[in-house]
């Protein structure tokens, strides 16, 4: 059975997610696994301009069994509902910009997990379950199509993680998901960029621009 180690470096190195059986629940703490997560915390927050955020290992440890059992639980329809609801379930909110980015890092994946859900079964438990979880971690969530509103409120008390979201959401129509104030300041601006951007060129006859 594949450890989750071996599940995170597979989809970090490869983007896939295979299974030969059931995953268990990783225990809450493990040394080699959270130091493999805050390796890839650590490149991954390079990309989020403003200060450096410092790595939680709580919610990432949690993210990742989450998308985890929310894969199996995408390929195995005939676990009963409980189990899918207690095992995809992410815990108590973000309140901090560590515990959001450190989330994210996993999270960012289930949004495509809720598309192909979806696919299968619009009503099923687990895209009950993933939708939930992700209105109360939004800046996962907003990669989502969900039309109700976060009940996290987007206020990240972070300047790039404020971007981040707002560079997310320019990319989709969500009113619920708009952020108040500075942040939706941020989010109008980007659009306005975006509406102003000159279109990219188009090729022409055999390639040529």
């Amino acid at each position: 059975m594949a450890t989750l180690y071996e599940f995170l470096a597979r989809l970090f190195k490869t983007g896939e997610i295979v299974f030969e059986r059931r995953p268990a629940p990783a225990p809450e703490r493990n040394a080699h696994e959270i130091r493999y997560l805050e390796q890839e915390f650590e490149r991954y927050a390079l990309t989020v301009p403003g200060k450096a955020i410092r790595f939680d290992a709580a919610p990432a440890l949690m993210a990742a069994e989450f998308i985890r059992q929310a894969a199996w639980f995408l390929v195995s329809r005939d676990e009963p509902d409980t189990e899918v609801a207690r095992h995809v379930e992410m815990g108590p909110s973000p309140r901090t910009p560590g515990q959001h980015l450190s989330a994210d890092l996993l999270l960012r994946f289930a949004p495509q997990l809720l598309k192909r859900a979806r696919a299968l079964a619009p009503d099923d438990v687990l895209v009950r379950q993933l939708e939930s979880n992700l209105r109360r971690w939004p800046l996962s969530g907003v990669l989502a199509e969900i039309s109700e509103a976060p009940v996290t409120a987007p206020d990240f008390a972070h300047d790039g993680l404020a971007l981040l979201y707002a560079e997310r959401l320019t990319l989709a129509f969500r009113p619920a998901w708009e952020p108040q104030g500075a942040g939706l300041e941020l989010l109008q601006r980007l659009r306005a960029q975006r509406q102003a951007a000159p279109p990219a060129p188009q090729p022409g006859p055999g390639g040529a621009t």
